[in-house]
């Protein structure tokens, strides 16, 4: 019923999207730009994929900076405009050009992305930057991170003033300010496509065919979807793109204390209460009850969901005896909650691995480290 009555206004979000596209033209930077993005709505795995190819390309000698929106950032910081009498802003260096006299600045906050990370030190809060920012920020220490709306100002402050050789787009297929090298997209084998539709009736944020766009698909959790189900998943997508597919999953690397980051061994016997608030809560679920924990409850939330200490203090209450695991993109979330037991709250520590395809991975990057 609801989809029915959400189906007509499909119609006026593609319009919406192809105008966008229509009326935005790509700026060309001097170094790699890759992308990493998805077709949907939800969590498809972009974050740890983006961690994987940073990593990759420190590895490399690279300089790597990442250039994200910061999605539901609990505080907005960097909107508004700089006025500025008898100058310009200039979109490559990511600052005001003011030409003659020093300019008059008057009104509104400075116009600039937020620097999470210099590369060197984060510099900014979990609240200003968003949660995967600043989970990327914990966990690529080297890479610089810039959060910000026009990815293309980004860039330029990236490049001009901390020398970046590498540009990573997060969530950057439907983006169109930059132009890229190599258009990543992620696909969640467990609900690739959702009921076929456009948003607002479906989970797609453009047609199937948008995938012709892309250089190379990752479907995670491959682990999650059975060898037929993901044969017929390659076969459907391979109808409209003729880019590599790999197949990746979410791998489980430890366990560790929310507060300290130090490693921890959960005794199996030990009750657990699972909590989190990502795109794919039943994702997280499921690899917390497969690493044989004893998960007596399970709390799901809104994906970026912003907890209230009551809210945590609540779960403490309704489950005495349990320790608790969530994911590190919810426990930045919450770690500066001073009343907490330290010692009974835990996050799953996950990586990226890549089961099928290791090798086309590496050699549709080779051309750009």
């Amino acid at each position: 019923m609801i989809k029915a009555l959400l189906a007509p206004l499909t119609l006026p979000y593609y319009l919406g999207y192809l105008a966008h596209r229509a009326l935005v033209k790509p700026k060309k930077f001097p170094c790699p730009v890759v992308s990493v993005g998805n077709i949907t709505w939800g969590g498809s795995g972009k974050t740890p994929t983006v961690i994987k190819l940073a990593e990759e390309f420190l590895a490399e000698g690279r300089k790597v900076a990442i250039l994200t929106r910061g999605y539901k950032r609990k505080r907005e910081v960097g909107s508004g405009e700089w006025e500025v009498e008898g100058g310009k802003w200039e979109v490559g260096s990511g600052r005001w050009k003011v030409e003659g006299e020093k300019g008059k600045v008057f009104g509104g906050v400075k116009k600039e992305p937020l620097i999470v990370s210099d590369g060197k030190d984060i510099l900014s809060s979990v609240e200003d930057a968003g949660d995967e920012p600043y989970l990327m920020a914990e966990k690529i220490k080297k890479a610089i991170i810039l959060v910000g709306a026009d990815r293309a100002v980004s860039a330029g402050v990236a490049i001009d003033d901390y020398n970046a050789d590498v540009l990573l787009l997060d969530d950057g297929f439907q983006r169109w300010g930059i132009s890229r090298d190599l258009d990543i997209v992620c696909v969640n084998a467990s609900n690739p496509f959702g009921n076929g539709l456009l948003i607002p009736a479906g989970i797609l944020r453009e047609p199937l065919a948008a995938l012709g766009r892309a250089g190379l698909i990752a479907l995670t959790n491959i682990d999650k979807i059975s060898d037929e189900k993901a044969r017929e998943l390659k076969e459907k997508i391979s109808s409209v793109s003729s880019a590599p597919i790999i197949t990746a999953k979410h791998s489980a690397v430890g366990i560790k204390n929310v507060f300290t980051d130090s490693g921890e061994n959960i005794g199996k016997s030990r009750e657990v209460v699972g909590f989190s608030g990502i795109g794919n809560n039943k994702g997280f679920e499921d690899t917390l009850r497969s690493l044989g924990r004893n998960v007596k409850r399970f709390y799901p939330f809104a994906d970026h969901k912003w907890y209230a200490e009551s809210e945590i203090l609540n779960m403490l209450s309704a489950n005495p005896a349990a320790l608790f695991v969530t994911t590190l993109k919810d426990a930045v979330r919450f770690r500066n909650f001073r009343t907490l037991p330290r010692e009974r709250f835990f996050y799953v520590d996950v990586k990226l691995e890549i089961v099928e395809g290791e090798s086309a991975w590496r050699q549709i990057l080779k051309p750009l480290f």
